[in-house]
Protein backbone atom coordinates (compact mmCIF):
# COMPACT_ATOMS: atom_id res chain seq x y z
CA UNK A 1 0.00 0.00 0.00
CA UNK A 2 1.30 3.49 -0.83
CA UNK A 3 1.38 6.64 1.32
CA UNK A 4 -2.11 7.70 0.17
CA UNK A 5 -3.75 4.30 0.64
CA UNK A 6 -4.50 3.55 -3.00
CA UNK A 7 -4.74 -0.20 -3.62
CA UNK A 8 -6.76 -0.55 -6.84
CA UNK A 9 -5.72 -1.15 -10.43
CA UNK A 10 -4.80 2.51 -11.04
CA UNK A 11 -3.03 3.06 -7.70
CA UNK A 12 0.28 4.16 -9.26
CA UNK A 13 -1.45 6.65 -11.54
CA UNK A 14 -3.57 8.03 -8.68
CA UNK A 15 -0.45 8.44 -6.55
CA UNK A 16 1.41 10.24 -9.35
CA UNK A 17 -1.63 12.45 -10.07
CA UNK A 18 -1.91 13.43 -6.40
CA UNK A 19 1.80 14.25 -6.24
CA UNK A 20 1.53 16.42 -9.36
CA UNK A 21 -1.39 18.34 -7.84
CA UNK A 22 0.56 18.89 -4.62
CA UNK A 23 3.75 19.88 -6.45
CA UNK A 24 1.94 22.76 -8.14
CA UNK A 25 0.76 24.10 -4.78
CA UNK A 26 -2.64 22.47 -4.20
CA UNK A 27 -3.32 20.95 -0.77
CA UNK A 28 -5.31 18.22 -2.50
CA UNK A 29 -6.61 16.56 0.67
CA UNK A 30 -10.37 16.16 0.29
CA UNK A 31 -9.81 15.21 -3.35
CA UNK A 32 -7.59 12.34 -2.19
CA UNK A 33 -10.59 11.05 -0.24
CA UNK A 34 -12.66 11.08 -3.43
CA UNK A 35 -9.89 9.27 -5.29
CA UNK A 36 -9.63 6.66 -2.50
CA UNK A 37 -13.35 5.92 -2.74
CA UNK A 38 -13.08 5.72 -6.54
CA UNK A 39 -10.02 3.48 -6.14
CA UNK A 40 -12.00 1.06 -3.92
CA UNK A 41 -14.87 1.14 -6.42
CA UNK A 42 -12.53 0.23 -9.29
CA UNK A 43 -10.87 -2.54 -7.24
CA UNK A 44 -14.30 -4.01 -6.55
CA UNK A 45 -15.88 -3.62 -10.00
CA UNK A 46 -12.94 -3.63 -12.45
CA UNK A 47 -9.80 -5.08 -10.81
CA UNK A 48 -7.95 -5.55 -14.13
CA UNK A 49 -8.70 -2.12 -15.63
CA UNK A 50 -5.78 -0.22 -17.23
CA UNK A 51 -7.66 2.98 -18.12
CA UNK A 52 -10.98 4.65 -17.48
CA UNK A 53 -13.97 3.52 -19.50
CA UNK A 54 -17.13 5.57 -19.88
CA UNK A 55 -19.03 2.95 -17.86
CA UNK A 56 -16.59 3.02 -14.96
CA UNK A 57 -16.63 6.82 -14.80
CA UNK A 58 -20.35 7.47 -15.29
CA UNK A 59 -21.27 4.54 -13.06
CA UNK A 60 -19.27 5.90 -10.18
CA UNK A 61 -20.21 9.53 -10.78
CA UNK A 62 -23.95 8.81 -10.84
CA UNK A 63 -25.89 10.70 -8.18
CA UNK A 64 -26.37 8.76 -4.97
CA UNK A 65 -29.75 8.99 -3.19
CA UNK A 66 -28.20 10.55 -0.08
CA UNK A 67 -26.14 13.28 -1.76
CA UNK A 68 -26.81 16.74 -3.05
CA UNK A 69 -26.17 17.78 -6.64
CA UNK A 70 -23.17 19.92 -5.66
CA UNK A 71 -21.49 16.91 -4.03
CA UNK A 72 -22.01 14.83 -7.16
CA UNK A 73 -20.51 17.62 -9.28
CA UNK A 74 -17.54 17.84 -6.93
CA UNK A 75 -16.88 14.08 -7.18
CA UNK A 76 -17.24 14.21 -10.96
CA UNK A 77 -14.82 17.15 -11.16
CA UNK A 78 -12.07 15.20 -9.37
CA UNK A 79 -12.56 12.20 -11.66
CA UNK A 80 -12.59 14.46 -14.73
CA UNK A 81 -9.25 15.96 -13.67
CA UNK A 82 -7.83 12.50 -13.04
CA UNK A 83 -9.05 11.33 -16.46
CA UNK A 84 -7.37 14.33 -18.12
CA UNK A 85 -4.16 13.44 -16.32
CA UNK A 86 -4.39 9.81 -17.47
CA UNK A 87 -5.02 10.93 -21.03
CA UNK A 88 -2.00 13.26 -20.93
CA UNK A 89 0.22 10.38 -19.77
CA UNK A 90 -0.92 8.07 -22.57
CA UNK A 91 -3.45 5.97 -20.69
CA UNK A 92 -6.87 5.39 -22.22
CA UNK A 93 -9.37 7.49 -20.30
CA UNK A 94 -12.95 8.64 -20.78
CA UNK A 95 -13.09 12.36 -19.91
CA UNK A 96 -16.45 13.66 -18.74
CA UNK A 97 -17.52 16.59 -20.93
CA UNK A 98 -17.78 20.03 -19.33
CA UNK A 99 -21.04 20.47 -17.42
CA UNK A 100 -21.93 16.79 -17.87
CA UNK A 101 -23.58 17.03 -14.47
CA UNK A 102 -25.07 20.53 -14.18
CA UNK A 103 -24.48 21.99 -10.73
CA UNK A 104 -27.83 23.74 -10.62
CA UNK A 105 -28.59 27.27 -9.48
CA UNK A 106 -25.60 29.55 -9.05
CA UNK A 107 -25.89 32.33 -6.49
CA UNK A 108 -25.48 35.79 -7.99
CA UNK A 109 -24.64 38.43 -5.38
CA UNK A 110 -26.43 41.77 -5.37
CA UNK A 111 -24.14 44.75 -5.75
CA UNK A 112 -25.57 47.77 -3.95
CA UNK A 113 -25.66 51.11 -5.71
CA UNK A 114 -24.25 54.20 -4.05
CA UNK A 115 -27.79 55.44 -3.38
CA UNK A 116 -28.81 52.13 -1.78
CA UNK A 117 -25.77 52.26 0.51
CA UNK A 118 -26.47 55.84 1.54
CA UNK A 119 -30.08 54.95 2.39
CA UNK A 120 -29.03 51.77 4.21
CA UNK A 121 -26.52 53.52 6.47
CA UNK A 122 -28.95 56.39 7.06
CA UNK A 123 -31.47 53.79 8.28
CA UNK A 124 -28.93 52.20 10.65
CA UNK A 125 -28.13 55.65 12.03
CA UNK A 126 -31.76 56.10 13.04
CA UNK A 127 -31.84 53.13 15.45
CA UNK A 128 -33.67 54.27 18.58
CA UNK A 129 -32.91 53.59 22.20
CA UNK A 130 -34.62 50.48 23.50
CA UNK A 131 -34.62 49.47 27.17
CA UNK A 132 -34.39 45.76 26.21
CA UNK A 133 -31.23 46.43 24.16
CA UNK A 134 -29.78 49.60 25.70
CA UNK A 135 -26.70 49.75 23.44
CA UNK A 136 -28.45 48.91 20.13
CA UNK A 137 -28.66 52.51 18.91
CA UNK A 138 -24.87 52.81 19.37
CA UNK A 139 -23.82 49.34 18.19
CA UNK A 140 -25.89 48.86 15.03
CA UNK A 141 -24.44 51.72 12.97
CA UNK A 142 -20.90 50.62 13.83
CA UNK A 143 -21.67 46.91 13.33
CA UNK A 144 -23.06 47.38 9.82
CA UNK A 145 -20.21 49.68 8.81
CA UNK A 146 -17.75 47.09 10.10
CA UNK A 147 -19.44 44.37 8.02
CA UNK A 148 -19.40 46.52 4.90
CA UNK A 149 -15.97 48.11 5.17
CA UNK A 150 -14.11 44.94 6.23
CA UNK A 151 -16.09 42.53 4.07
CA UNK A 152 -16.91 40.36 7.06
CA UNK A 153 -19.59 37.71 7.23
CA UNK A 154 -22.16 38.24 10.01
CA UNK A 155 -20.80 35.29 11.99
CA UNK A 156 -17.22 36.61 11.70
CA UNK A 157 -18.22 40.02 13.03
CA UNK A 158 -20.37 38.49 15.77
CA UNK A 159 -17.48 36.33 16.98
CA UNK A 160 -14.93 39.16 17.19
CA UNK A 161 -13.50 39.63 20.66
CA UNK A 162 -11.84 42.60 22.23
CA UNK A 163 -8.30 41.76 23.24
CA UNK A 164 -5.57 43.83 24.77
CA UNK A 165 -2.45 44.31 22.70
Amino acid sequence: MDEFGFTGPLKDEMRAFTLVKRCVGNKYESEVGVLKRFDRHLARTSPAITGLTKESVTGWCAKQPHEKLANQCSRASVIRQFAKYLDSTGHPAYILPDNYYPCGFQYVPHIYTQDELVRFFAATDTCHFCSECPWRHLVMPVFFRLLFECGLRCSEARLLVVAEA
